[in-house]
């Protein structure tokens, strides 16, 4: 489980990163926080709908889950 956490982990940290970056190169103020709390959301669902080894790992999670209770 700790291979699949860090694969989650290094997804979201180059999420965060690129969300940042673009966020803070287009706006200044307070927007800047709004702006990269959506483009946040935005990646995540990007990298949720194109990528398959993570959609396994949610599968995979999810399948573990259910079977626990």
């Amino acid at each position: 489980m700790d291979v699949i956490q860090n694969l989650v982990d290094e997804a979201f940290r180059e999420v965060v990163r690129r969300a940042t970056v673009e966020a803070i190169s287009q706006k200044v103020g307070s927007a800047v926080k709004t702006d990269i709390k959506s483009a946040i959301s935005d990646y995540a669902l990007d990298i949720l709908k194109t990528d398959p080894e993570l959609q396994q790992i949610i599968k995979d999670r999810l399948y573990h889950w259910i079977k626990k209770q």
